[in-house]
């Protein structure tokens, strides 16, 4: 069995996500959760949104609609059921390394 792929850098993971857009769900399900690492539950739904953690874990019903931006987050769990609606913007500042409160111990975006 060949080991799936997984793309680490920021900006080539922005464009494999922009990418598996123009596909139908079931290929995009299957493309971000190859590629990218995510855990998408098979009844769980992203709409036409960007969405970008480090990982991102879709329980059973779980959706993010349409016109949403996630990004700088190092996790996004939805659990069972849960919704991110409609034109949100969701951002955060990943932690370690220089960045900003990257000298806090702890710490979790």
């Amino acid at each position: 069995m060949t080991r799936p792929l997984r793309v680490k850098g920021t900006y080539l993971r922005t464009i494999v996500y922009l990418l598996s857009m123009a596909l139908p769900w079931p290929l995009r399900r299957f493309v971000l959760s190859a590629v990218l690492g995510y855990s998408i539950h098979p009844r769980s739904r992203i709409g036409f949104a960007l969405v970008l953690p480090g990982h991102l874990v879709m329980e059973a019903n779980s959706t993010i609609k349409t016109l949403t931006v996630c990004k700088g987050l190092d996790l996004l769990h939805l659990k069972q059921n849960s919704l991110i609606g409609r034109a949100n913007w969701i951002t955060g500042i990943p932690c370690g390394g220089n960045r900003p409160f990257g000298h806090q111990k702890g710490r979790r975006s």
